[in-house]
């Protein structure tokens, strides 16, 4: 998970820390009790027999599940982990930021504002006062929550509010067993509260592959502890509030992407292979650092790689691609700049020429030219230019 989507991962990692922590020590008063009754040969049984070692947690089934599965991911994540964060040397990809994803106008309803002096009475005092708490605080939630979540937003609060209220009734403590939906409900909560306060990736939507997967824990017991309680037809109109809009929307975005969005021209990508294939596999490349990239598809080395990901596993950028930047645009250090970032080739294909429009290409008048076509060109930095 670290390696193909570190939002999930963060995801589980809190499920398991609950999973954790909710069920009462009881692996510590068994241990106890087997010393008080049998004493050291009972421990030495206890740790020469791996098959006895389930009864430990026989008073804690949760713990034992989340304690298997945190046992078997240690190593491989902790290896991933080592692996993309430049063995361990990159930042947080986290940031203090509340709000990232409510404020974004991409993903709010800016309708529910309110502006102009008929508002609220807004040239007075107190008119003013209400507008600007209207905007500031109120207004961001209904543009947010309610757009993207729909009638989900009150009733997980209503089951927020169920489930506090049954730990209250039940006299529920920290310690004792956990009912299944305060071990799973409360772990969603937090993750919408992570999702909510930090920023983990670069685009505000990126957020939501962190608070989907906290929609996603409370549904089951959204259904179970009311939704799937009621009649049929309450039940049917409920179920068509809350996931029609998915399914229109899902319909509409593959009925406009018929018959699929491009990713690359397959033949433009093969012809750079073809180009590239006779080079040394452990050169480096500069391009324009971006998804799809012929470069990076072809799995050779680039400056930067993809922003996008660099940034959500924690690394500062900013100036290695200053660097390259200056480097595409034909600035007076730009041989400074390709010996800093270990460039031999230069890759100029489509999208070079639209991001490094004012580049004077300095390289074409004293670098040997690799190859070229419709695909774009390849320069050899190492070895100079054909005199005529």
């Amino acid at each position: 998970m670290p390696l193909f989507n570190i939002h999930t991962f963060m995801a589980l990692t809190v499920v398991l820390i609950f999973g954790l922590f909710l069920e009462g020590p009881s692996e510590i008063k068994f241990i106890v009790g087997l010393a008080r009754s049998e004493g050291s040969s009972g421990l030495g049984r206890l740790i020469s027999h791996p098959k006895t070692w389930p009864e430990i947690f026989r008073g804690a089934p949760i713990r034992s599940h989340a304690a298997a599965m945190l046992a078997m991911a240690l190593i491989p994540a902790s290896f991933l982990v080592w692996l993309v964060s430049d063995h361990f040397r990159a930042a947080s990809v986290l940031q203090w930021h509340p709000g990232w994803a409510q404020d974004s106008p991409d993903l709010a309803a800016p309708f529910f504002r309110m502006g102009g002096t008929a508002n609220f009475g807004s040239a007075t005092t107190f008119g003013s006062l209400l507008q600007k708490t209207w905007n500031g605080v109120i207004a961001p939630f209904f543009q947010f929550w309610l757009p993207n979540f729909g009638l989900w937003v009150p009733l997980a609060m209503v089951l927020v509010g169920m489930v506090g209220w049954r730990i209250w009734k039940t006299g529920w403590r920290w310690g004792d067993r956990p009912p299944a939906d305060v071990a799973f409900v409360l772990p969603a909560i937090v993750i919408f509260g992570i999702g909510y306060f930090f920023k983990t990736a670069p685009w505000e939507w990126d957020n939501l592959k962190l608070m989907v997967w906290g929609y996603f824990l409370i549904l089951p017991f959204l259904w179970s502890d009311m939704v799937g309680r009621w009649a049929f037809p309450e039940r049917a109109a409920i179920c068509i509030a809350l996931f029609g809009s998915g399914f229109v929307t899902l319909l509409g975005g593959l009925s406009a992407g018929h018959p699929g969005f491009g990713l690359i021209e397959r033949a433009r990508l093969d012809r750079a292979g073809d180009a590239m294939r006779p080079l040394p596999i452990e050169a480096r490349f500069a391009a324009y650092p971006t998804f799809n990239c012929p470069v990076l598809l072809q799995g050779r080395k680039a400056v930067a790689g993809y922003p996008g990901h660099l940034w959500t596993e924690g690394f500062n950028y900013d100036e290695v691609n200053n660097r390259l930047t200056a480097l595409m645009n034909g600035a007076a250090n730009w041989r400074e700049a390709a010996q800093g970032l270990g460039v031999r080739y230069i890759f100029w294909g489509q999208d070079e020429k639209t991001n490094y429009q004012n580049s004077t290409r300095p390289w074409e008048a004293t670098a040997f030219l690799v190859a070229s076509g419709d695909w774009g060109a390849i320069y050899d930095l190492a070895q100079p230019a054909p005199q005529h």
